[in-house]
This record gives structure tokens, C-alpha cells and sequence, in this order.
């Protein structure tokens, strides 16, 4: 059958009117049809199936044209539909959906124009003879991008396969990443192809970087994760990301891809064990964006790099717990050893610095005076924090947070550096550091602080790891206290001990020795008497010579009592403290349940409650106290409070002495005296378990005391 393309003529022109709502209609229906279209953006279909349906209607309505545009124009649209994964029997389902639509809108013109069937068969044998030259040049172009697709494939294949070996033989990391970035722009024909490894305060570094646009990114630059670039959208999203166009792209990464002649780009996230580690991105400067499936060949590098990098990382903890295992060791060698507090602090200091990934250290004790002093310091900080420099704990510094919280600190960045500390560590060049507290028996000793000046923070674990060697300080300190506090408590205890012979020597002499001398000598005086019968003289040199005797007598108990009272020797605690409670000139409250205990906790207790009394007499102005003594299943527990003026001192010569007493029986005293609070002297005295004192517990008939 002859087909009189003329005839349709008239139909097509008609219908060339409407082919923009033509070409809308085939796109719907091509993406609802078929999955390959339905992955494209309708804005971009659109065009492509416009421009396809008019070169048709164009050879329907004037069969003599030249045709040589639109076996171009089809050719372009079967590249592009092959690079966008259209496959082959979707590009030809596709190309029968085109001519459905045009023939039911021809059918509906036809029966519009009421021109008959024989017109519109004539308009469909014309779009099939026509619009086959149109579907060979479509096909044609097609296939030749798809054998050009396989030999990319291939490609692709053995880039992964050299990326892969690189991995294998587990070479350096920086050549990884080079590598792999270089394997993906080429691959992707990029000009530009960069990795980067995200931190946790949205900053991207530069950590591979591959094309001749490279120098712009090169490797170890920080950028901001904002705006519209590739790297930051992955950053955001979490998720393959496309900019197909950078023209108005928002931010400084995409201002400077820009003056790059960067047009569009791509990017990909790197996960490292579960977690988004970076991205990867690529860009082109040519005209059209890049392809569809930039994104999935990218996401088989970003595998690599991810297995790369966790190899890498476990590679580097593996030697990073070895090493922190022998600092550890080192610095437990040395506490064990008892070395000098300054040789171990040097230690510590030098052994965080290197193993923390910081590059300088530092240990604070904490004074009084709300100042810290220098005790170690190692790296760039020993130029000014030299041991024995003082600090005031004020600003935003790490030492000084700890101060104020005793607990871990960490500055990633310093926004302002307020205080001497953070001053004169941001003149080094110190940008971020932790910092970790050293207590030492349940109190805030100081603190230990690392430093570093490059742009990344410190590990994320590095206070943990930190907590290590302060703990290690904390016992040597803690040693170092103890051994000093044994020494002077000793000392203390050997020159009571000296004074008390000297004053019971003195008393001995001064006192009951002289009266016995004196008694001697009146009894030789009324013996001569006596041989001389002068019996009166001799009565009254008696007389006087038992007075002297019994004179010597009291003072010889007077001093027995003052070393150990015989009322607590016979009578036991409670007795001991009335009798203290009977010399006081104001009222006092005694609570003391219990006959008797063993003799060294009583002794200690009573001469606590003595000490406690004598203050409270001589220094209190209090006008009430209060004494009481309680066993429990930890041991005695004596207090004594009274409502003065407060103020007592816990380094006092008498109170250090009692602690002294108490150390001896593994006691502590306690003691709270604020102004115009009171004071509370409380001593615990460890004993047997209530259970075996039960027999000291008062008797029936002994009350619980009262008022004195």
C-alpha cells in the first residue's frame, strides 16, 4: 500500500499546534510505564520528547525537508537516554508510548476536523515510515554509548580492582585516598575529584584531592559544611547527592568551585563502621550535568575508601593501646617505686603528651588561694607554664573548668580566650585541648591538661584515656601525702611524747620531790629533837613532816590523773565525761550509752572529748554544749558541738594531735566550724562490730545522762 504522506499533512499541522501538551502527556505516561523514565526529572524529559515529536510532525508535514537536524537531534536523545540508564527495550517501549499519545490526540483532532478514517490511517502510516529513519538514528546512537557504557564498565572494574590491591597491601593512608580520588575523576571525567574527612563541629577536611582544578583543594584544607556544595549536602543528608548546577549554589565551597569553572558535581558518603566518616565528590566543567549513575559508580570507590580507612584505624588503635599500655606501665613502675612526686609528675606529663594526640601537656595542683601551681610540664607549654608558675583558675580555660566542676573539660576551639590560662595558651597556638581532674582521697586535687595546636580536636576518647594517669598521679600523691603525713604524725607523737617526760619530770621535781625533801628534813630535824627530849618541837616537826607527805601524796595522784585519769581507769567513758562535764561553767548535754570499752578507745575518746571541752571553754563563747558517744556496727562515734562562734581550726596543735591519736586506731576526725555556726569536733573510732560490744551497752537502771 502506497502511503499518501500529503494527505496527513493537514492533521500533523494541526496537531503541531499542540505539541508542547503532547510531549507533557508522553512524558507522564512514559514514567508511569516505564521504571528507567520514572528515575529522570520530568523538566528534564520533557525537552528531549518535545523535541522528538516535532521533528516527526515536521516530516509529516513537509516530507521533502532536510532531515539532517533531526537525525541529530534523535542521535543526542539516544546518548542521552543511554546515559542515563535507559536501557535498550525501554528506549524502544518508550518510543511506541510517544507514538500512542500522538495517535490518540490525532484520532480526537480527526474526529474534531470530522475528515475521516482514511486521513487518520494515512497519519499513522506516515508517523510509522517516518518516524522509523528517526527511531534507527535514536537506536543507533543508543547502542554505540552502550558498548562505549561496557568498555567504561571494564574500566571501572580494574580501577576498582588497582584500588583494591592498594587496600590489600595496606599502604600508606594518604596514598589510598590519593589514589582513589584520581580513580574516580578520570573514571567519571571530572576535573575535580576530592575526599573529605568530616569532624564533629561541621568542618570537612581535605584529606584527598585529585585534577587540575586540585590546587584549589588541596590536601589537609578545612572548609565549612555549609551551604549547597556536594560535600556539604552529604554532610547534611547523610545520602548520595547531585548539584547539577552550581550557579547559585550557596556557601564558601561553592563560591570557590565556581571560580573554578565548576559546573556541576556529585557526591557520595563514606561510612566507617556505622558512622558517616566524610564524602566523596566530583566535579565537571562542561555544559551538561553529570550522569545519573555518577552517584552509584562513586558509592563502589566510597566502599573501598571506607575499608581502607577502618584498616587503617584499627591498624593504628592496635598500636595506640599498646603503647598507652606501656606508658601506663612505665608511670606504675615509678609510683611503685616511690620516685620523687617531681621526677613523676614530669612522667605523667610526657606520657600524656604523646600518647593522648595532643602535642603538649600540663598538671595543675589546685591552692588555696584559688590559684594553681605548675607542678609538670612538657612541649610547646613549658615556654611559659614552667614548673612552680602560678595561675589564677578564672576564664574559660580547661584547668579552670575543672576547678569549678571536678570534672573532665574539653575546649575543641577556643571562641575567646578569657583568663591568663586560656590567654597565654592561644599565644602558643593552642587551639583545643582536654583536660582531666586528679582527686586524691575524695578530694580535688588538680588537674591535668593536654594541648594542641593543629586544626583537628583531640580524640574523642582522649579524657577517658587521660583518666588513666590521673588516677595513677592520684595514688602516688596519695602515697606521697601518706608517707609525709606518717612522718610528721610520728614526729609530732615523739615530741609530745618528749614534752610529756619533761613536764612529768618537771611536776616530779618542782612539786612531790621537793616535799619529800622537805618531809626528810623535817624528820631528821624532829629526830635531833627528840635526842635533844625537847618533845614539843618535836610534835610540831612531825606535824609539819606528815603535811609535807601527804602534801606529795596529792600531787603524785594529781599527776597519775593527768596522764590517765583513775575515774576513767575504774569508772569507765561515762564516768571519765561527767566528770570533765562537772568542771564546765556552762550546761552540757551528755549522751553517752555504753559501760565500758576496750581501754585504748576509751583513752582515745575520752582525751577527744577533753581537748573538744577545753576549747569550747577557752575559745567558744558558747553559751550550751553537747557530748555524745554511740557504738554502731562501724565502730564509736563521738561528737561534741557547741553553739559559739565557730572559727576552730582543723591544724590547731591540739586537734592535730587528737588526729594523731585517732590515726593510730585507723580513726578520722572531722570538723565543722563555721562562722558564727558553732563547731562540731566528731571522731569516728572504728571497734569491734556491735554484735561483740553488746555486754557494753548500759545496764538496766543507767539512763541515757543528763544535764551536768
Amino acid at each position: 500500500m502506497v502511503v499518501n504522506v500529503r494527505r496527513a499533512s493537514p492533521l500533523a499541522g494541526v496537531l503541531f499546534g499542540d505539541v508542547e501538551q503532547i510531549a507533557e502527556r508522553t512524558a507522564a505516561r512514559m514514567q508511569e510505564l516505564l521504571p528507567s523514565y520514572a528515575r529522570l526529572s520530568r523538566d528534564d524529559l520533557i525537552p528531549f520528547v518535545l523535541a522528538d515529536t516535532r521533528h516527526l510532525l515536521d516530516a509529516i508535514r513537509d516530507p521533502d525537508a532536510d532531515r539532517s537536524r533531526a537525525e541529530t537531534d534523535y542521535r543526542a536523545s539516544g546518548e542521552t537516554w543511554a546515559r542515563e540508564g535507559v536501557t535498550s527495550d525501554e528506549l524502544l517501549q518508550g518510543w511506541r508510548v510517544g507514538l500512542e499519545v500522538l495517535w490518540e490526540e490525532a484520532r480526537a483532532k480527526s474526529d474534531e476536523l470530522c475528515v475521516g478514517d482514511c486521513v487518520m490511517r494515512q497519519f499513522v502510516e506516515a508517523t510509522l515510515r517516518l518516524g522509523d529513519a528517526g527511531l534507527r538514528a535514536l537506536v543507533s546512537a543508543h547502542r554505540e554509548v552502550e558498548i562505549g557504557e561496557l568498555g567504561r564498565l571494564a574500566e571501572e572494574q580494574a580501577a576498582l580492582r588497582r584500588v583494591a590491591t592498594i587496600v590489600a597491601h595496606e599502604s600508606p593512608p594518604e596514598e589510598v585516598l590519593a589514589r582513589i580520588a584520581g580513580e574516580v575523576g578520570l573514571l567519571l571525567r571530572a576535573e575535580l575529584a576530592t575526599i573529605y574527612r568530616f569532624d564533629a563541629h561541621g568542618v570537612g577536611t581535605v584529606v584527598g584531592s585529585w585534577g587540575k582544578m586540585g590546587d584549589a583543594f588541596p590536601v589537609g584544607r578545612r572548609a565549612p559544611l555549609e551551604g549547597d556544595s556536594a560535600s556539604a549536602l552529604v554532610y547534611r543528608t547523610q545520602r548520595p547527592v547531585r548539584v547539577d548546577s552550581y550557579a547559585h549554589a550557596s556557601g564558601a565551597v561553592a563560591a570557590e568551585v565556581r571560580k573554578l569553572g565548576i559546573v556541576s558535581g556529585v557526591g557520595s558518603p563514606i561510612f566507617v563502621n556505622g558512622g558517616l566518616w566524610g564524602a566523596m565528590t566530583a566535579g565537571t566543567s562542561g555544559p551538561q550535568p553529570m550522569r545519573v549513575s555518577a552517584e552509584s559508580r562513586m558509592a563502589d570507590f566510597t566502599e573501598l575508601a571506607a575499608t581502607a580507612i577502618s584498616n587503617v584505624q584499627a591498624r593504628a588503635e592496635v598500636e595506640r593501646l599498646a603503647e598507652e599500655q606501656a606508658a601506663l606501665r612505665r608511670v606504675a613502675t615509678m609510683v611503685a617505686r616511690e620516685r620523687s612526686p617531681d621526677e613523676l609528675f614530669a612522667r605523667v606529663a610526657e606520657e600524656v603528651g604523646r600518647i593522648g594526640g595532643a602535642e603538649t601537656a600540663v598538671i595543675h595542683r589546685f591552692d588555696p588561694d584559688g590559684k594553681s601551681t605548675i607542678v609538670a610540664s612538657y612541649g610547646a607549654l613549658r615556654q611559659t607554664f614552667w614548673v612552680g608558675s602560678r595561675w589564677k583558675l578564672e576564664g574559660n580555660s580547661v584547668a579552670a573548668t575543672v576547678y569549678r566542676t571536678a570534672r573532665p573539660a574539653r575546649f575543641d576551639s577556643y571562641p575567646t580566650s578569657e583568663g591568663s590560662i586560656a590567654e597565654s595558651a592561644a599565644k602558643l597556638g593552642i587551639r583545643s585541648g582536654v583536660g582531666s581532674p586528679i582527686v586524691v582521697n575524695g578530694r580535688l586535687w588538680g588537674v591535668i591538661a593536654a594541648g594542641t595546636s593543629r586544626p583537628d580536636p583531640l580524640p574523642a576518647d582522649a579524657e577517658l584515656r587521660m583518666a588513666e594517669f590521673t588516677e595513677l598521679a592520684a595514688t602516688a600523691i596519695s602515697n606521697v601525702q601518706a608517707r609525709s603525713d606518717l612522718a610528721a604524725s610520728r614526729a609530732r607523737i615523739v615530741a609530745t611524747a618528749d614534752e610529756e617526760r619533761r613536764r612529768v619530770v618537771r611536776d616530779l621535781h618542782d612539786g612531790a620531790q621537793q616535799r619529800l625533801v622537805s618531809t626528810i628534813v623535817t624528820l631528821k630535824l624532829a629526830g635531833t629533837a627528840l635526842e635533844r627530849d625537847d618533845q614539843p618541837y618535836a610534835s610540831v616537826l612531825m606535824g609539819e613532816a606528815l603535811r609535807h607527805a601527804q602534801t606529795a601524796t596529792d600531787e603524785l595522784r594529781e599527776l597519775a590523773h593527768g596522764i590517765l585519769p583513775s575515774v576513767l581507769t575504774h569508772g569507765g567513758l561515762k564516768a571519765a565525761v561527767r566528770a570533765l562535764v562537772s568542771r564546765m561553767s556552762m550546761p552540757v548535754e551528755i549522751d553517752v550509752a555504753m559501760a565500758r570499752l576496750p581501754s585504748e578507745v576509751e583513752a582515745t575518746a575520752y582525751f577527744i572529748v577533753a581537748e573538744a571541752l577545753t576549747n569550747v571553754a577557752k575559745h567558744s563563747d558558747a553559751s550550751h554544749a553537747a557530748v555524745s558517744a554511740q557504738l554502731d556496727d562501724h565502730g564509736l562515734q563521738v561528737e561534741v558541738r557547741d553553739d559559739g562562734v565557730g572559727g576552730a581550726r582543723a591544724d590547731g596543735s591540739g586537734l592535730v594531735g587528737l588526729s594523731d591519736r585517732l590515726a593510730v586506731l585507723d580513726g578520722t576526725l572531722r570538723v565543722e566550724s563555721p562562722a558564727d555556726g558553732g563547731t562540731l569536733i566528731a571522731a569516728s573510732i572504728p571497734s569491734a562490730p556491735r554484735s561483740v560490744l553488746e555486754a557494753s551497752v548500759a545496764r538496766p537502771g543507767e539512763g541515757r545522762g543528763g544535764r551536768a
